[in-house]
């Protein structure tokens, strides 16, 4: 066996066939077993090989845990062994190499089986090590590119600051990481099949488009400055609410109203004259009309009544005549807003004079059976009583009208369950309400009392009528 000048030094080697340890002795020792030119006998060999495959018996490894092969005594075992002596046989006799001639050995490229490796590649193995078929096989040995696909982001460095200190540049570098939307987008739209491709194209597209006309519909309108008016009508408070000046505006026409005596001198200062002209006429017949005067402002408040805005003020009225009776009555104005920003504030005339078809005292002595529109205000009442004792069918709600110097109290009226005028007004009757309404009253067929009535339907929601023109005549009931 060929082995270094270095390991000629009692060493043990490895034997190439085997794997065997070979103790080397110096060159001169040739009568040494390991390096006699005359080889033993097969049978020789054979035992020699088997007692040095065979294990050491340690505390590592027991009889009990080797491996078996059955029933075989162990000349069958070693006889069954393959033993492969090829190496043995061309190995060069001794003698030339102790005599000092140089002899040229030969190497031979093993076959079959004996090229396989023992051992499988770890991560110290070098690739010097590594058997040309596997380094040929492995795709890694090489730098691949990422696949762009994986790539989620990328980094870039920027000089933040640079100065000179102690010779040296020092430069501030700031990294940022730049995430590729367009990486993402192309990853969606690979997973799109052919229908949806286009969809998303034409939706997008339609998106780009509309987005593009309204930025140019925006940037092509022009600018308007600001005025005063503008910066005035900002500051003004709502019109919801009341000011000064609207107590003063609505005042000062109540003082015009009551100063022009007859029809001809309040009907430019009412509101819906086409309405109230008619009734004016009849109602100045039977009561002539004298100018007043009026005193000071009780109340104010603010009301918004069918979209329309009313100032309801409540003040001292000092009648003509040498007695002067000072009364307190009040008044409902209507606020409109003209073109010009101005405001205009005209009386409503029913209200005013408490304009109804009949006084409440004649219709309690008369007890119509047919419907009389009365302007009234209603709330919940729990009385049940006579003819109207049957919660079941009836509804009751107590009938009044505030009056600023007498009992408002007028009657119980009563609606009648599953009808019109029920679904109108029921809702109204509930506690904490306070409706304002136009309803038509009437008394039943067999009337026990002269306080309770039936309300049998709604004319108006509210006190103030919004059409300019000539009232209906009543319709009596069947």
């Amino acid at each position: 066996m060929k082995v270094r000048t270095e390991a000629v030094n009692g060493r043990r080697v490895a034997c190439p066939t085997c794997g065997s340890p070979v103790a080397v002795q110096a060159a001169g020792n040739a009568q040494s077993p390991e390096f006699r030119a005359a080889m033993p006998q097969d049978s020789d060999r054979t035992v020699a090989r088997a007692s040095r495959l065979r294990p050491a018996a340690d505390s590592l490894h027991k009889e009990e845990f080797a491996p078996s092969m059955g029933g075989r005594t162990s000349e069958e075992r070693e006889a069954a062994m393959p033993y492969d002596d090829t190496f043995l046989r061309n190995l060069k006799s001794t003698d030339d190499f102790q005599s000092g001639e140089h002899v040229k050995v030969k190497k031979r490229r093993r076959q079959g089986a004996s090229g396989t490796r023992d051992v499988l590649t770890d991560w110290d193995t070098t690739l010097e090590t590594l058997p040309e078929a596997e380094l040929y096989s492995d795709p890694w040995t090489e730098s691949v590119p990422i696949p762009e696909e994986v790539i989620k982001e990328r980094t870039r460095d920027f000089v933040v600051s640079e100065h000179r200190e102690d010779g040296n540049t020092v430069r501030r570098v700031k990294r940022v990481r730049k995430r590729r939307l367009f990486t993402w987008a192309q990853l969606f739209f690979r997973r799109l099949s052919f229908g949806m491709r286009v969809f998303t194209i034409a939706i997008v597209t339609a998106i780009a488009f509309g987005g593009f006309a309204y930025g140019v519909m925006v940037f092509r309108q022009h600018f308007v400055p600001v005025t005063f008016d503008d910066v005035v009508a900002e500051s003004r408070p709502g019109r919801e609410f009341i000011t000064s000046q609207d107590e003063s505006s609505a005042a000062d026409a109540v003082a015009k109203f009551l100063a022009a005596p007859g029809t001809e001198g309040k009907l430019p200062l009412v509101r819906l004259p086409a309405r109230v002209q008619p009734l004016m006429e009849d109602w100045y017949r039977r009561f002539p009309d004298r100018a007043a005067t009026t005193g000071e402002v009780r109340t104010r408040s603010k009301v918004v009544a069918g979209g329309l805005f009313f100032v309801i003020v409540e003040l001292d009225v000092v009648e003509p005549g040498p007695e002067g009776i000072k009364r307190t009555r009040s008044f409902a104005v209507e606020e409109t807003v003209r073109e010009d920003g101005g405001r205009d504030y005209k009386v409503d005339w029913e209200t005013a004079v408490e304009w109804r078809p009949m006084s409440f005292e004649e219709f309690k002595q008369t007890q119509p059976r047919h419907n009389v529109p009365f302007r009234v205000k209603i709330r919940g009442s729990s009385y049940y009583n006579h003819a109207f004792a049957d919660e079941s069918k009836w509804l009751a709600a107590e009938v009044y009208y505030p009056y600023p110097d007498r009992n408002e109290f007028l009657f119980h009226g009563y609606l009648e369950r599953g009808t019109r005028v029920f679904n109108d007004l029921a809702a109204w009757t509930g506690s904490g309400s306070n409706a304002s309404v136009i309803v038509n009253v009437r008394y039943p067929k067999d009337a026990v009392s002269r306080d309770q009535v039936i309300l049998d339907s709604l004319v108006h929601d509210s006190w103030f009528y919004t059409e300019n023109k000539p009232p209906e005549p009543s319709k009596e009931s069947p």
